[in-house]
């Protein structure tokens, strides 16, 4: 929810502080800067790994809160910030807890859950990304018309509510508990590069990378697109926000499902075929909705030709993190496995930054948001690449 609202709020928060900056509030500067801003959160996003390394140390749950606290009061602040530079600290800082959260929540899950049910667990995990999706466009759609982009990002601090829950109920993994009372010492960064890891650490990090530029430079671009398409076709500011909050609801629907399908997908397939086909489909669904759907004519059949597209691109680009939720658990020991989840869906990101950011000078070289975007699917074919030289682990157990 926390990364949605912001892509939400981006055209009116950079149209409202770009001025007060010094810079105009142009399509080309609020696509430049807007691309600077989703980087600088991937930056943050990055520096996260700290947390795997610090769950397999003191323990899943501990490190889960202190990352919630973390996204929950700086997300409330970049409501407050005042000029761009100020928003741009506070995502990046914001992005730090993010990151955290998922990789701790991921082994968490994968500890705790029964081995016979773990992968369903890791499937179920992964659709709290487009349920907060669905439940950020929903605020967009009831809080922005009447209470603006700031009230809006505000919302974004709900999740602090969780900690005195978690705090109450959640406890460490039996696993995870017997693997620390049994260890000689603590567990260190450099033994996910062991000989036996290598590999799968460095190819896993890799593919990681790719679907983070190919959601970030694409996907992440489409609430602001509806919303340009939805002006152009017509619709005044606050219906076509209506609009893209409707469109991103109905394709997080979409990436609900592909997030359900993936324990039985990859039981069926493997996780590297499963993976292949949500990337070709993610490629696929980027270019055709940002290429020609995008530029089709009358305006009105290019907004829902786009609409009709987000499904699809949803899937494709959102839906194939869930196979790194199931995937990533099973190639680390109890002892590693935090710091080496953590690692896989954060090292990426400081090559994925610069995805939104050459994505976003793209909108501005083209001047068109569009051919910008679509101009970013080659990235998938990268990913296709990789896949053969990736750790198959179907019938693997937990070690």
């Amino acid at each position: 929810m926390d990364a949605s609202l912001y892509a939400q709020v981006l055209v009116p928060a950079l149209r409202e502080l770009l001025p007060r900056s010094g810079h105009a509030g142009s399509v080309a500067e609020v696509g430049r800067w807007g691309g600077l801003l989703f980087s600088l959160f991937m930056i943050g996003w990055g520096c996260s790994a700290a947390f795997g390394w610090l769950a397999d140390r003191i323990g899943r749950t501990r490190a889960l809160m202190l990352s919630i606290a973390i996204y929950s009061a700086f997300t409330f602040l970049s409501a407050l910030a005042v000029n761009v530079w100020m928003l741009a600290a506070f995502r990046l800082i914001a992005g730090f807890g993010v990151g955290g959260e998922w990789a701790v929540g991921g082994a968490l899950v994968a500890e705790a859950w029964p081995e016979e049910k773990r992968r369903w667990g890791a499937g179920l995990l992964h659709t709290g990304w487009p349920i907060g999706w669905f439940l950020g466009a929903a605020v967009q759609f009831l809080v922005m018309p009447h209470f603006g982009w700031r009230v809006t990002l505000g919302m974004g601090a709900a999740p602090a509510l969780l900690l005195i829950y978690i705090y109450k109920n959640v406890r460490e993994p039996e696993r995870w508990l017997e693997e620390r009372r049994a260890r000689k010492n603590a567990p260190s960064f450099a033994e996910i590069f062991s000989p036996e890891l290598r590999r799968a650490t460095i190819v896993t990090a890799a593919l990681m990378t790719v679907c983070i530029i190919g959601l970030w430079a694409g996907l992440m671009w489409a609430p602001s697109a509806v919303v340009l398409l939805a002006q152009r076709a017509g619709y005044n500011a606050d219906s076509a926000a209506r609009v893209s909050a409707l469109a991103v609801m109905g394709f997080n629907l979409a990436t609900i499902a592909g997030c359900l399908a993936v324990p039985w997908l990859a039981e069926k397939w493997g996780r590297k075929r499963l993976l292949a086909a949500y990337l070709a489909v993610g490629g696929i669904a980027v270019a055709a909705g940002f290429g020609p759907f995008f530029h089709a004519a009358p305006p009105t059949r290019a907004l829902w030709l786009f609409i009709a597209a987000l499904p699809l691109m949803g899937i494709g680009t959102n839906s194939n993190f869930a196979v790194f939720t199931l995937w990533l658990p099973e190639i680390y020991p109890t002892r590693l496995r935090a710091t080496g989840f953590s690692f896989g869906t954060s090292a990426g990101r400081f090559v994925g930054a610069l995805g939104p950011f050459v994505a976003g000078n793209l909108i501005a070289h083209y001047n068109d948001m569009g051919t910008g975007i679509a101009s970013t699917a080659w990235i998938f074919l990268l990913g296709l690449i990789l896949i053969p030289f990736a750790r198959e682990t179907m019938g693997h157990q937990l070690r």
